[in-house]
């Protein structure tokens, strides 16, 4: 008898592969939403650009 015949294995298989593609990617966003920041703190002045507030401007 082959285990890994077994319809359940593959189910829960299948349910590991989507948790872990699940992680992978929210760690991916947690990355880019970093490096995004990271931009921003190089550039202070340009926050107020991408939060749609129009050019930055310097009083």
């Amino acid at each position: 008898m082959d285990v890994w015949s077994d319809e359940k294995v593959t189910i829960r298989a299948k349910n590991i592969a989507q948790e872990l593609h699940r992680r992978l990617c929210r760690f991916m966003v947690l990355i880019q939403i970093g490096n995004h920041l990271h931009e921003r703190v190089k550039r202070p002045f340009h926050v107020v650009e991408v939060a749609g507030l129009g050019p930055p401007t310097f009083k």
